[in-house]
């Protein structure tokens, strides 16, 4: 029997050991915005106060309070103990902070040259100086650190150094006391936002008094929605066997309880276009009609993208009421913005507040990708009242309790559905129960296994003993699109990953080269990629290269191989992207740059077009997944062959497609293009690069699978929704610069908008937000993968060391065009690495081989898979000779 360890947590709130769910509380982030989620929190605890009595406070009730940029500041507020050592601030505290400290924060240039004076102060450098809120943070918070807090608490940073989030955790700050810093330089860390407020530089000591130098910006351009930051801080904490945790599983997402509250956003109103867009440069990205552009789709992509993927979450395990998404999609004008303080706009950000509280609740469709009231399921208000409480269903002593048990039979057919009954032993609640391993033979057999269940004593688990008898199943097997026969065959779902940045995908070309050359030494000359992976999913350059190798020929054949796609970069690269020469040349292209793309992308459009010809989405040899941003929705646009039954004006040319993700801000224009839906209606498509959205599509390409499995997809089934041990995934990176340190708080923190935009031929604020976007994907992935002790089934290759023009996306000179193709090659030879969950940091896996190593063993699973689905299947062709 286990005996469960019941020491006292840091936390007022006792452990989730003791209960039923684990609580979360996010708060997005957006400035002076933050009073919105102020209105709603200050309602939330006026309820909990109704039932438990005026003292009590949020940090009384929630597990994890995590927040982003003015998030982190309300999650500080809520959380740090006062003489008392009870919350510094009641929920109903907040809204009046800000509306009485905000107009110091942000202070507001009146008067007929206000106007130009905050133009050029926003050009040479940031548009505050933060000295006020540094020093209100300090007074307030004073010495108190992260370790102190109430409850446990997650706020995200960047670190503009490193290139690497840095996420302050009260989980993580025993092991690593260099992240037990001061609240107050936390909260001013991650409220650095590019352009508004300076870079922010701290020193703390580790363990071993070690001064650790932190280089911190807004963690809005890692997790603005910190929502999925902090599921993947608890999911990690449960890898560690946290006793406070114990017994839920790392991807129980049935045991959380999930408040996401954002800061609004003005989406709805349709502020932009792809016309528009499509003529700004540098300085149109970040500086139009009072706003950011540049800043608010990264913003919006970002916490967009995180409210998706945790809706097919909750939604494809039937635990829809166990996550709430609060957000005002439909701020109009100065509300909108982040920084106007006046006392008109704070007044009408109460208001909306007040009003969103009135509001249906909304949910993520999974068919259309938006948020749309559900039907019946109230207001925001309502939402609140009925979260308040978690009552534990107790069964009565000796009572039989009826459930479905599925298992899966490891023969032609996978899944039977069996009812099964037990008794509950006295004095126990129903909690969970697994399945114990075991062989299932032939139907008919009865096989034994186990329920767990909770004892509500000293002591947590009984285990009982059932049997049950299989039946003989019926599936469907409907034929895929896919040339590869659908996973229902086999044991794996196979996917492919490929990061954006342009010229930069030399180096996935070289690697996925590699990998199709170790599939013909096994299967034949003709095996190609799309031969073997249920998806491919690919961002900006990924996306084009995974429209090479998934678009068919006449022969219905992929119409490139992968060893063409080196060749096809150094051959068309130089015409993509023309460089400027002569004396005359950085000067030339600074102005084109400031007044417009610097590229036409006419080049670009007509090859594409000549290649992919008339091609459509429907058409490829796999599924494939392509992230787009949409400029005029403020929404992400994923285009996926999963989707296009559902949806015909998904089903766009791919040409259309891979221009569209290939769209980079102030690099190439924003693409415009119109798709009729099965009504006749023509969409209207205005897009930008996906990586703004999904730089690192891989949690797209799952997100996207596990919907399917959700739609109950008979190409999936029986794979279960969050069975990501039954997946496969290679992810590829294009490199990155973020081992050489070329940035830090103290340069940084003079930059203004030019400095964000163009700093020694590069463009820091696309950087940080790209980088910032990929490694979160890598850091949640890793977490879960290795938390399911799946950790050989997800492979991500990537150079981070990349120096100086070969970090560029766009230099396309003979020179650097040959050094990528020796980076490639390089990187085959470089160690497998892993992100380690302790430090955060990617790192060299002992006795792991090197990448080339990795290739050849995914090589072999995939034509083993592949061979397992062609002999169960009525085709049975397993090679390619």
């Amino acid at each position: 029997m286990f005996i469960q360890s019941m020491e006292s947590s840091a936390s007022q709130i006792q452990p989730p050991a003791y209960g039923n769910l684990v609580t979360i509380l996010s708060i997005d982030g957006g400035g002076i915005r933050g009073i919105i989620p102020g209105t709603i929190l200050a309602f939330l605890e006026s309820q909990l106060q109704e039932l438990d009595g005026q003292e009590a406070r949020l940090a009384d009730y929630f597990d994890v309070i995590a927040g982003t940029s003015t998030g982190g500041l309300v999650t500080a507020m809520l959380t740090a103990p006062d003489e008392s050592n009870r919350p510094l601030y009641a929920a109903k505290d907040i809204m009046p902070f800000y509306l009485e400290h905000g107009p110091k924060i942000f202070p507001q240039r009146r008067g007929p040259l206000g106007s130009i004076k905050t133009l050029l102060k926003e050009l040479r450098g940031p548009k505050y100086n933060g000295k006020y809120l540094h020093e209100l943070v300090r007074e307030k918070l004073g010495d108190t650190r992260l370790s102190h807090t109430l409850t446990n608490i997650v706020i995200p940073t960047f670190d503009i150094k490193n290139l690497q989030p840095t996420i302050f955790s009260t989980y993580e700050v025993k092991r690593y006391q260099k992240l037990d810093a001061r609240l107050s330089d936390i909260c001013i860390s991650t409220s650095a936002a590019p352009t508004y407020l300076p870079a922010y530089n701290f020193k703390n000591l580790d363990k071993n008094d070690f001064a650790y130098d932190f280089n911190l910006i807004d963690g809005g351009v890692a997790a603005n929605n910190p929502a999925l930051v902090a599921i993947s801080q608890v999911t990690k904490q449960i890898f560690n066997e946290d006793p406070d945790l114990f017994p839920i599983k790392p991807m129980d997402y049935g045991r959380l309880l999930v408040i996401s509250i954002g800061t609004g956003s003005s989406k709805g109103q349709k502020n932009y276009n792809a016309k528009m867009a499509g003529k700004w440069g540098v300085l149109g990205w970040l500086l139009h009609g009072g706003s950011t552009p540049l800043v608010d789709v990264f913003t919006q992509a970002s916490q967009d993208m995180v409210d998706f993927h945790l809706s097919v979450v909750f939604q494809a395990l039937h635990s829809e009421e166990n996550y709430l998404r609060i957000q005002e999609d439909n701020l109009r004008g100065k509300v909108s913005s982040v920084d106007i303080s006046t006392k008109e706009n704070l007044d009408n950000l109460v208001k909306i507040g007040d009003g969103l509280l009135k509001k249906p609740v909304s949910r993520v469709n999974l068919e259309t990708g938006l948020s749309e009231p559900v039907e019946h399921g109230g207001t925001n208000e309502d939402a609140l009242r009925k979260l308040n409480i978690t009552a534990a269903a107790f069964a009565a002593p000796g009572a039989a309790v009826e459930a479905s048990v599925v298992v899966e039979e490891k023969t032609e057919f996978d899944v039977i559905i069996k009812s099964w009954v037990w008794t509950v032993p006295l004095g126990t609640a129903l909690w969970w129960w697994g399945f114990a391993p075991a062989t299932v033979g032939a139907p008919g057999a009865t096989v034994e296994g186990y329920a767990v269940v909770e004892e509500k004593t000293e002591f947590d688990v009984i285990i009982e003993s059932w049997a049950w008898t299989a039946l003989t199943p019926l599936r469907s097997m409907e034929s895929s699109a896919s040339q590869i026969q659908p996973p229902a065959y086999g044991n794996l779902v196979t996917i492919l990953s490929i990061d954006g940045g342009g010229i930069r995908g030399i180096i996935p070309g070289t690697i996925l080269a590699f990998l199709e050359s170790q599939l013909q030494e096994l299967d034949g000359q003709e095996a190609r990629l799309a031969d073997y992976f249920d998806v491919i999913a690919g961002t900006s350059t990924g996306g084009l290269v995974t429209a090479m190798l998934t678009a068919p020929d006449e022969s219905n054949r992929p119409l490139y191989a992968a060893k063409d796609i080196m060749p096809f970069y150094l051959e068309h690269g130089p015409k993509i992207f023309p460089q400027r020469r002569g004396p005359f040349g950085s000067i030339k292209t600074l102005l084109k740059e400031l007044r417009g793309p610097k590229y036409n992308g006419k080049y670009l459009h007509e090859l594409v077009r000549e290649k992919l010809g008339d091609t459509r989405l429907s058409h490829t040899l796999t599924n494939i997944v392509i992230p787009t941003f949409d400029i005029k929705n403020l929404q992400p646009t994923i285009f996926s062959t999963y989707e296009v039954k559902r949806y015909q004006q998904l089903d766009a040319r791919l040409s259309d497609i891979c221009i569209s993700t290939s769209a980079a801000p102030t690099y190439l224009p924003a693409y415009n293009f119109k798709k009729l839906d099965k009504n006749g209606f023509a969409y209207d498509f205005n897009l930008i690069d996906g990586g703004v959205a999904a730089n690192n599509p891989a949690l797209v390409a799952i997100s996207q699978v596990t919907k399917q499995i959700f739609n109950e997809d008979p190409d999936l089934f029986p794979i279960k929704p969050m069975d990501y041990g039954r997946l496969l995934v290679i992810s590829i990176g294009t490199g990155s610069s973020k081992g050489q340190k070329n940035y830090n708080a103290k340069m940084a923190g003079k930059w203004g908008v030019l400095g964000w935009l163009l700093h020694g031929g590069s463009t820091p604020l696309v950087d940080v937000f790209t980088q910032a976007s990929q490694d979160m994907v890598d850091f949640h992935l890793s977490v879960v993968f290795q938390a399911l002790h799946s950790e050989e089934n997800y492979l991500r290759i990537q150079e981070d060391n990349l120096r100086g023009k070969v970090s560029s996306v766009d230099i396309s000179t003979k020179e650097n065009l040959d050094n990528l193709v020796k980076i490639g090659d390089g990187l085959l030879k470089k160690p497998v690495s892993r992100v380690n969950l302790e430090t955060g940091l990617s790192e060299p896996v002992e006795h792991g081989g090197t990448n080339e190593d990795a290739l050849k063993k995914f090589a072999k699973l995939l034509s083993d898979e592949r061979r397992l689905r062609e002999s169960k299947s009525s085709h049975n062709k397993t090679s390619f000779e």
